[in-house]
């Protein structure tokens, strides 16, 4: 092949492949979805951790952030209550406030003990405002 060809060529492609267009805006429910496990419910493939919420300047930016982070199609909610000392789980409960039965809502516990642990669930259970959560 000749350089002026292959160069031409090369070039006439730029326009069909879309090499200078704008990438696509990303749409509400864009984000494909997976069964977890062998549950049979339907998440997103992507989570939203609730680990580095604290990169929010409050709680209330942060539920701001999660209600968000959902209506772009995330329906993977990831928690603790050692993240950013209580606030991620306050953040999620007003975050996710009406829509709950959407989402599936995870959280854990650091503690040892049965009666610890117990004690911080309904304590997160408090926070989340959930009546559950799907998995702890």
């Amino acid at each position: 092949m000749k350089r002026r060809a292959f160069v031409g060529g090369a070039l006439a492609g730029v326009s069909i492949t879309g090499a200078y267009a704008a990438p696509p805006k990303v749409k509400a429910g864009d984000i494909p979805t997976t069964t977890l496990g062998k549950t049979g419910v339907r998440v997103s493939v992507i989570a939203q951790g609730g680990a580095r919420l604290d990169l929010q300047p409050d709680v209330q930016a942060a539920a701001a952030y999660v209600r968000q982070v959902y209506e772009l199609g995330v329906t993977y909610f990831d928690c603790a209550r050692l993240y950013w000392d209580g606030r991620s789980e306050e953040a999620y409960g007003i975050g996710l406030q009406g829509i709950r039965k959407n989402v599936f809502l995870t959280t854990k516990s650091v503690k040892r003990t049965a009666k610890e642990a117990e004690e911080e669930l309904l304590t997160s259970l408090r926070l989340l405002k959930p009546d559950h959560v799907d998995l702890w």
